[in-house]
């Protein structure tokens, strides 16, 4: 049986979790929508601080500055939340959950489009104006996971 890993990320203190079973890793540049719930249980972790971190209230408005616009939201449920602030960049580490399958969603989201395409990367429209989802493998602080792990 595959299962997840958490591996260093380019970012500063923050990891993506992924597996090495084909059918499971998620590309670099590719967003996470199907992460298997039973097996994110089961990541390995350690203890963390939340340093910059802090757990957010899950709002309409959150959930959807959290979601692409290319998902429905009636299909999605906002699970967990942090948010990091850096001068007038403000970042969302989310993870929601399919109500049809019950897989995870783990995707970042941002205040201003240029926060993520001065990275290099893509901005993807979230259902909220003005908010965007980066379009890559979502990466996070080792809090976000020990947290992630709770909430299943």
């Amino acid at each position: 049986m595959a299962h997840y890993k958490l591996y260093l990320s380019t970012f500063p203190n923050e990891l993506f979790c992924t597996s090495n079973h084909a059918n499971l890793g998620v590309e670099r540049g590719h967003l996470q929508y199907k992460v298997n719930k039973e097996m994110l249980k089961e990541l390995p972790t350690t203890d963390s601080e939340m340093g910059k971190w802090k757990i957010e209230e899950l709002t309409i408005d959150n959930f959807k500055k959290s979601l692409t616009y290319t998902k429905k939201q009636s299909e999605w449920e906002l699970i967990l939340l942090m948010s990091a602030t850096e001068g007038d960049e403000i970042w969302y580490k989310s993870a929601l959950k399919n109500k049809k399958t019950n897989e995870i969603a783990t995707l970042t989201s941002t205040n201003k489009e240029s926060n993520i395409l001065s990275r290099g990367n893509r901005a993807v429209k979230s259902h909220f104006p003005g908010w965007f989802v980066g379009h890559y493998r979502m990466t996070a602080p080792m809090c976000f996971w020990n947290e992630l792990k709770k909430k299943l």
